[in-house]
């Protein structure tokens, strides 16, 4: 396998391992170097089922931060972890001071309607002192220039992935101060401040959750030959690679060439999610 594909084996034995854990294949006893493929009709559907569980969990989790948020708000003692920001001068200003505060790590979660491109002089600096940022953003609508600034960042760290159906705006710094939209509009009317508490704790898992379920997006967005994005879009139709080679009138060892490409330019572990992270990048 090592040979065909062109990876070392180290390699191999994770992505091995990855489907596995996965249920799309399984491993004989007493057979270390032996691996069969599981039935799609089988393997799929658990897949998909794990998948929605996980996206029910933390709808489940946003509903019981909604109850928090509204118990909170219920209670204004001074010690309250919970801030009211109200007017989109102030909330913008307290955005900026999230901002600045950061000396370590800052978690955004981004969602329609986006905002209008501002450049990126805050964050460059953020990056530029040695401060970790993860932004993950609902592929709904999103605009160019949010790609446009991924490009620009991810030399300098910056890493962002693609997550689907975030619920608001989110904003996590150093995991010890949070920013949370309360409007859908643009630009933001009202939000709140969350502090140490167990609050702004179900914040970071949310945030967590919806990131280890997000699909990287690539450091480069080049453009795609004809030929490699028929190969994706037959491979989101779920064809072998021999279906792919006769119905594009080239090699199967062509197919697997550029089937290996994709899987590296877009960091996929599988080719359903090489597929995938294509469709949200708008390249089929």
């Amino acid at each position: 396998m090592a040979e065909r594909t062109g990876q070392e084996r180290d390699q191999i034995m994770v992505a091995l391992t990855d489907l596995r854990a996965a249920g799309l294949i399984v491993q004989p006893p007493g057979m270390t170097d032996h691996w069969s493929a599981v039935e799609p009709a089988t393997a799929l559907p658990a897949l998909v089922r794990t998948r929605e569980e996980e996206m029910r969990r933390a709808q489940l989790l946003v509903t019981e931060l909604h109850g928090q948020f509204l118990a909170a708000r219920e209670s204004t003692p001074a010690h309250s972890p919970v801030e009211h920001i109200v007017g989109w001068e102030e909330v913008g200003r307290r955005w900026v001071q999230v901002l600045h505060a950061t000396d370590r790590q800052l978690d955004i979660l981004d969602c329609p309607p986006y905002q209008a491109p501002r450049g990126a002089p805050v964050e460059r600096g953020l990056l530029d002192r040695g401060v970790r940022i993860r932004i993950g953003y609902d592929p709904t609508d999103l605009p160019s220039s949010k790609l446009g600034l991924v490009t620009e960042l991810q030399p300098l760290g910056l890493t962002a992935r693609l997550t689907p159906r975030v619920p608001f705006r989110l904003a996590i710094a150093d995991q010890q101060l949070a920013l949370v939209s309360m409007d859908t509009a643009v630009p933001n009317q009202r939000a709140v401040v969350v502090r140490p508490s167990p609050l702004l704790n179900g914040l970071i898992m949310l945030f967590d959750q919806y990131w280890k379920q997000g699909t990287p997006l690539s450091k480069n967005l080049p453009e795609l030959s004809e030929t490699e994005r028929n190969v994706l879009a037959l491979l989101g139709a779920g064809l072998k690679d021999e279906a792919i080679a006769r119905q594009l009138g080239i090699t199967s060892r062509t197919v697997r060439r550029h089937v290996h490409n994709l899987l590296t330019l877009l960091e996929a572990n599988t080719r359903f999610q090489a597929a995938a992270t294509a469709a949200h990048l708008n390249w089929l």
